[in-house]
């Protein structure tokens, strides 16, 4: 088989499982997180090199003489590079490694996950489009690295023609079904968490308090008037002491979570080096 077609498989394969682990952040932890996708944009840029030609040849016949297949090639890998591009993007601008000050964390957060569902489920079309090539190119290559001067040549030849049809078909699409499923479930609980979070911050944030505004009550006088004051030797003011009131303590947290670690987090925050988040704790 061709030396090239083998590279080619074996670097889409380690994309597409480079990929999926970018998916489980409970598991990498956000520093593994950060080197798996910057490793797995470099490895894309490379496999764009690789088919480059292949692109510029279908871009330049778009409108004519080329089929409605290539067409088609092309526009989902258009659509995935630009999805790579915007995940890369906001990935480093999330990244621990800058520190940018974002005004909404959470808003960038959210387009993240949600720009990495979408692009996964385009990577599984292109798998799906590409089902046939996939098979074969694996099976050559298992039969190169299996391949024995003793065996004859007819055997090799009969393993060489066997169909490719609906058995293997259902086994390239369960396995990308499968891994597509489980990291977009993965990514949807994330997304749910950030959701969760939100709305824990708004149901703790203590309601403003409100005055209504009364009108003043009239005093009637009905102490006799009196002519002249009673001479005194002095006058001494008197004053109340107010009695001072304990006012109830309100425990505002701005984050439930009570993060012991930044796996997750970005804004995870330990001034006193107690070895909880300080977003977790009373204000």
């Amino acid at each position: 088989m061709s030396k090239n077609n083998q590279v080619k498989w074996w670097v889409g394969a380690i994309l597409f499982i480079g990929f999926l682990l970018t998916f489980f952040m409970d598991l990498t932890g956000l520093e593994l997180h950060q080197w798996l996708g910057i490793s797995v944009g470099i490895l894309l840029i490379y496999h764009l090199l690789a088919h480059l030609d292949w692109v510029n040849a279908v871009a330049e016949r778009l409108f004519g003489g080329t089929s409605n297949r290539a067409r088609l090639y092309l526009l989902v890998d258009i659509i995935i590079a630009c999805g790579f591009g915007f995940i890369i993007g906001t990935g480093l601008l999330m990244s621990t490694w800058f520190q940018i000050p974002l005004v909404n964390y959470d808003f960038w957060w959210s387009f993240h996950i949600l720009f990495s569902i979408g692009t996964l489920i385009m990577v599984a079309l292109k798998l799906l489009l590409h089902w046939r090539w996939i098979v074969t190119t694996f099976r050559k290559s298992r039969m190169v690295q299996r391949r024995n001067p003793v065996i004859p040549a007819p055997a090799q030849v009969a393993v060489n023609s066997s169909p490719i049809g609906r058995r293997q078909f259902l086994s390239v699409a369960g396995m990308i079904g499968i891994g597509t499923l489980v990291a977009a479930s993965s990514a949807l609980k994330s997304l749910k968490f950030i959701q969760d979070a939100q709305t824990n911050v708004y149901a703790q944030e203590p309601p403003a308090p409100t005055y209504e505004s009364q009108p003043p009550q009239m005093i009637e006088n009905t102490a006799p008037p009196i002519s002249e004051p009673a001479p005194t030797s002095a006058a001494t003011p008197t004053s109340v002491q107010a009695t001072p009131t304990s006012a109830p303590v309100n425990c505002t947290v701005r984050c439930n979570h009570h993060c012991a670690y930044p796996g997750r987090c970005r804004k995870y925050v330990d001034l006193n080096n107690n070895n909880l988040c300080d977003y977790g704790e009373c204000l």
